[in-house]
């Protein structure tokens, strides 16, 4: 994609036009708009929550957030679609906990871990 391309992607993107809109509007595949918006993204320096541009500390893990304040807003509002929690029953003392979705998880706490190996001895 030009240079100029992709300025004109991001101004129609902002003006709420779909990629495929985009993609009809330059002559060029939807999946190419697709590719160039998910690249500027993950190169994007700015705050998930409020959009401030963050300095990155170079040889260290690219930051997401600003503060604190906006990881914590961000999460408590996007709860719902990244919780991959389940419903398990724990095989030491068969209540329910919930947990990441795992195959080896099996008991809510060490203790029921460590009696659940001493009932199976």
């Amino acid at each position: 994609m030009t240079t100029e391309e992709k300025r004109t992607v991001e101004l129609l993107r902002q003006n709420g036009k779909s990629n495929a809109e985009i993609a009809e509007h330059l002559h060029i595949s939807p999946n190419t708009i697709k590719s160039y918006l998910k690249r500027k993204k993950r190169s994007d320096n700015s705050c998930l929550m409020c959009g401030i541009t963050i300095t990155q500390t170079p040889h260290r893990k690219k930051k997401k957030f600003c503060s604190d304040q906006c990881r914590q807003k961000y999460w408590r509002k996007n709860a719902g679609r990244t919780s991959t929690m389940k419903e398990v029953i724990c095989a030491g003392c068969g209540k329910k906990f919930y947990a990441y979705e795992s195959k080896q998880r099996k008991f809510c706490s060490l203790l029921c871990y460590h009696g659940g190996i001493a009932d199976e001895q």
